[in-house]
């Protein structure tokens, strides 16, 4: 059985979970998980392969997983809080748009992972426009900064 299968949704899970709570730290840890469950994926795919495309899909989820490297810094509502966020959630969008593209056209497995992979990137890409709608009509708990 393919791996990937069991590892890559405990991130999209985490992520979901930390959008219904509204909890920006497991949202970011769903993300950094995911980005480092694809990007250990494409560097042994590059491995084995030696195709340059794989070792740049590695490094677009490398840097997805850097951005959302889970901190606790306090969401404190600020202008200059809601731009950085307002950026980041796009990124990872656009991250996991083009996984969406990207998966459909996968060589070495069977379709109906590339259709499964499909989904999760497409959960991923929805998220943080959810994310960035909850910021705008500020419904991201504050919490003051001492």
């Amino acid at each position: 059985m393919y791996p990937l299968l069991f590892l890559a949704p405990i991130g999209v899970f985490v992520a979901l979970y930390g959008v219904i709570r509204r909890e920006r730290l497991y949202f970011l840890l769903g993300y950094f998980i995911y980005g480092v469950v694809v990007c250990g994926n494409e560097v042994r795919a590059f491995v084995e392969t030696e195709e340059n495309l794989r070792l740049s899909y590695a490094l677009l989820w490398g840097v997805q997983s850097i951005l959302a490297f889970p901190n606790q810094l306090n969401y404190d509502g600020s202008k200059a809080f809601k731009t950085f966020g307002y950026k980041i959630f796009l990124t990872f969008s656009v991250i996991n748009v083009l996984g969406v593209y990207i998966s459909n056209d996968i060589p070495h497995v069977e379709p109906f992972i590339g259709k499964i992979a499909q989904v999760y990137h497409g959960v991923l890409a929805v998220l943080p426009i959810a994310g960035i709608y909850l910021i705008s009509i500020d419904k991201i708990p504050v919490k003051n900064v001492p």
